[in-house]
């Protein structure tokens, strides 16, 4: 048995040690390395939305007390779409813009965006 098929059923002992389970099992529903990591990310994906559809209800709530200065008409989809919106710029941003995450100018600039995208321009 080669080092890497070895490393690969230590791994998955361990999973079924863990999870109280035999190989057998482990092997039953996720019959290949694939489908144990899609399992896995699909479950991460699956608690990220959660968190986002409760983060978007708060926002929701939050523009809704100020509608008449809004662009949008469906806050709905603007309190989601800023919500997506800063999350993924706050991971790009801890991989390509620490110094200005650091120092404030991202959040500052992001901040600035969504205002610029939800109030509608003074008459």
């Amino acid at each position: 048995m080669d080092a890497l098929r070895a490393a690969r059923l230590r791994t998955r002992n361990r999973i079924a040690d863990i999870a109280g389970v035999s190989i057998g099992t482990v092997y039953q529903y996720f019959p290949t390395k694939e489908a144990l990591v899609q399992a896995v990310v699909h479950r991460l994906w699956q608690a990220e939305l959660e968190a986002l559809a409760s983060a978007s209800r708060v926002v929701e709530q939050l523009l809704e007390k100020r509608r008449g200065e809004l662009r949008s008409k469906d806050l709905a989809f603007a309190s989601h779409l800023c919500v997506v919106t800063v999350l993924h710029a706050v991971r790009v941003g801890s991989r390509d813009f620490t110094e200005e995450l650091d120092d404030g100018r991202l959040a500052e600039e992001l901040s600035d965006m969504i205002a610029r995208y939800l109030v509608r321009d003074p008459v």
